[in-house]
């Protein structure tokens, strides 16, 4: 009825335009020549047809799929429709788009030797690079185990894998039989394949399988200096080196169960094909690990889609082992984890876990800390190239220039994606360094070479003695992420960094540390921003902190001031201080003078005061 009142209303609304009332009616006289008495008949003309009445309109609720874009374009604006935007526009609000959840990418490993049911996408890569270490070592920075793993998707069920694992450290434990403590080499190259057999909304089954070459070495010197092979091996009592390569491999099923959006489970069987001897024709065969059977469980909890938390437990049986003591016993032992990861966008995310694991690819994942079992830590980065970037508003520039950082002391902020930088510098006391970083997001930056040369550190700790010596050479990598950004709503700007690298000089075999960092910093003004910059060094030697403090003044739009200290929190006697001048050439080219008390600007050296003043140059270009 409704709809028939809505009809007649416009025909009464268009009738009378159509039809004006003062239009005058023509008459007409029809065959005039005919006249007719018959009488006029009216007759009802019957309906020929009828247009049929449209059928009612039905309504439903069309569930809104997590994978679709939210469009954020206000289309009520002519200014902001697609078609009157300019490249650089249009692309300004892609970047504003918030990534979708399926632009981050599943978990596909719990840990190197259990793998979850789940693959990456169809054609996308994934690279990851990770350290295992024990929290308490001998020297330097430890036992460490250092891996890299490349993911490739080969179809939407077929994940291939390849990877390499290598580490060169002593013993961590004292073997109570060898008057002289033997070193260990484990060096691993493989490739695995990951074949997912089904998927369903809750579960997901697959058949996992790796194959590699495993050098194990014993005895001798594995260092960067001293490659001496008359030491004993734990092996035989040749009393020379003992290295073999072996031919291993794994299999595991992995099953996972979603139990909502947040929690899942997953149960891992498998099997690791391990030499049982080693040393055979190398002054007599000696016993070693033997195939292991295990089975594995693991949980992932994600309260948000960019933080998950996981834990994972493993069992051993069978006839093999995957432990030995100091006095080369071996045994059975369960291998278990707890990590966190954060993604700092969907391209880069950064995994924290503490193990009792050692063994950093799927085959030797079941392994603890040669000669211990203990626990240590492991930190990987992931990249995940063929994905969004977070949304994020670019950069003023003011904000260009503080991602630059101090002379030091770290800022909070991170050049834009795609962003190299490039620096180099020079003391008077003949300190020289080179930094080379990348932008991989907005939120990330990666230091692909920071390479220092020391000279005229004073040797009045453990600390210089190994890091900072007269004539060595710092090797180091890491990245820096943004935690916090006013860009994407947050209070003020956090960051976190590490990096991890050896130190080479002819008075030691590359001792290593690692360095980590979080720098908040706030912007009081468009001329004033404070930094804070709690630092710490973790090594064999005891660990080094301290607070850094850091903050830039602007000057004019080219020139800046560059003030910092950083409180050694060890001994207060160590705090530096620095004070630089920036100068803006261009927006890509800067250079900046300071002096300084610290034995260098490359992390460690913050923490390790000289006592007298360095001057020095820095120049950095922006590609």
């Amino acid at each position: 009825m409704k709809t028939k009142g809505a009809c007649l209303a416009c025909c009464a609304i268009l009738y009378p335009s159509a039809c004006p009332a003062n239009a005058e009616v023509q008459w007409e006289i029809v065959n005039q020549g005919e006249t007719s008495n018959k009488p006029i008949i009216w007759e009802e003309v019957p309906e020929t047809t009828k247009t049929p009445e449209p059928d009612a309109i039905k309504w439903s609720y069309i569930k809104e799929s997590d994978s679709e874009y939210i469009d954020k374009i206000d289309r009520s604006s002519d200014s902001s429709r697609p078609e009157t935007l300019s490249i650089t526009q249009i692309n300004e609000l892609i970047s504003n788009l918030e990534p979708s959840n399926d632009d981050f990418y599943p978990t596909t490993r719990i840990t190197p030797l259990l793998s979850t049911a789940e693959v990456i996408p169809e054609q996308t890569w994934s690279a990851s690079s990770y350290n295992i270490s024990p929290f308490k070592n001998r020297s330097g920075s430890g036992n460490q185990n250092y891996a890299v793993n490349i993911d490739y998707g080969l179809t939407d069920k077929i994940q291939l894998s390849i990877f390499y694992s290598q580490a060169d450290d002593p013993l961590n434990a004292t073997i109570s039989s060898r008057s002289i403590q033997p070193e260990n080499l484990w060096e691993s190259i493989g490739l695995s394949t990951k074949w997912q057999l089904f998927k369903t909304k809750k579960s997901s089954l697959a058949i996992n399988s790796s194959l590699e070459s495993w050098k194990v070495g014993s005895g001798g010197s594995y260092g960067a200096t001293n490659n001496d092979s008359d030491t004993p091996n734990i092996f035989n009592n040749s009393g020379k080196r003992v290295e073999t390569t072996n031919i291993i491999g794994s299999l595991s099923l992995p099953f996972s169960w979603k139990f909502d959006k947040k929690l899942t489970a997953s149960l891992i069987p498998g099997i690791s094909f391990l030499p049982s001897e080693q040393g055979s024709g190398q002054g007599g065969a000696g016993e070693f690990y033997g195939t292991n059977m295990f089975f594995g469980a693991g949980l992932e909890w994600k309260p948000v889609r960019e933080l998950s938390l996981s834990a994972s437990i493993t069992q051993p049986w069978g006839d093999g082992t995957n432990n030995f003591n100091s006095d080369l016993k071996y045994s059975k032992v369960p291998i278990y984890s707890t990590g966190i990861k954060f993604l700092f966008s969907p391209i880069i995310g950064i995994v924290g876990q503490a193990t009792n694991g050692f063994g950093a690819t799927p085959a030797t994942g079941i392994l603890t800390l040669p000669s211990d079992n203990r626990i240590g830590y492991s930190v990987k980065v992931v990249i995940n190239p063929y994905t969004s970037d977070i949304a994020q508003k670019a950069l003023t520039n003011r904000e260009l220039s503080l991602s630059l950082g101090g002379v030091g002391i770290e800022t909070g902020f991170v050049p834009e994606l795609g962003t190299t930088t490039i620096t180099g510098q020079a003391d008077t006391n003949g300190n020289s360094g080179l930094k080379f970083k990348h932008s991989i997001s907005d939120a990330f930056e990666v230091t692909v070479v920071n390479y220092e040369s020391n000279n005229k550190v004073p040797q009045t700790s453990q600390h210089a003695r190994l890091y900072s010596d007269d004539g060595s050479k710092n090797f180091r990598f890491g990245g820096k992420g943004v935690l916090l950004s006013p860009l994407r709503g947050g209070p003020f700007w956090l960051a976190v960094s590490g990096s991890l690298g050896r130190n080479l000089s002819d008075n030691n075999s590359g001792q290593g540390y690692a360095f980590g960092e979080i720098t908040g910093t706030w912007q009081l003004n468009s001329k004033f921003a404070f930094s804070v910059n709690p630092k710490v060094a973790w090594s064999g030697a005891g660990n080094l902190y301290g607070l850094g403090l850091g903050a830039n003044l602007a000057i004019s739009q080219k020139l800046e001031l560059l003030p910092e200290t950083v409180i050694a929190g060890d001994n207060f006697s160590k705090t530096t201080s620095t004070l630089g001048l920036r100068y803006h050439f261009s927006d890509s080219i800067a250079t900046t003078v300071y002096a300084s008390t610290a034995a260098s600007l490359n992390n460690i050296g913050q923490l390790l005061g000289k006592g007298d003043t360095t001057l020095g140059a820095m120049i950095t270009i922006k590609m």
